[in-house]
């Protein structure tokens, strides 16, 4: 059961990797779930960081054409950052960038934790 969760993981995380090319979002790394330090795509605005199954802080706030960058930490638990359709790699280790370029409130969740929910505030 492990192997077919990880292997699910993998090819998502493969997936989001080879779609993020057209897409403002960067995964630092293979999306293997360890990833290494890349350099953002934009000024970083604000860093969530996810610590034992949650984001923290839970919202941030930046300004149109920054990102932010979310960053695990081991050990950690798998985790990735859903935007509806949009999906970051299944990381535990390292860090996701995603550019906000137009102001609005964004919500995101974690889709192996319930309880791992965040908000981005894109403010002009």
């Amino acid at each position: 059961m492990a192997r077919k969760v990880l292997a699910l993981a993998f090819a998502l995380g493969a997936g989001v990797v080879l779609s993020s090319c057209q897409q403002p979002d960067v995964p630092a790394g293979s999306g293997s779930g360890q990833a290494q330090a890349a350099k953002p795509p934009a000024p970083v605005g604000a860093h969530v960081y996810f610590v034992q199954g949650l984001f923290a802080p839970a919202t941030v706030v930046i300004r149109p054409g920054q990102s932010v960058e979310w960053s695990w930490e081991p050990p950690a638990v798998p985790g990735d950052v859903v935007f509806g359709k949009r999906r970051s790699p299944v990381l535990e280790a390292g860090n996701y960038y995603r550019v906000f370029d137009r102001p609005g409130v964004y919500h995101y969740v974690d889709t192996f934790s319930a309880l791992a929910r965040g908000t981005v505030v894109v403010r002009p």
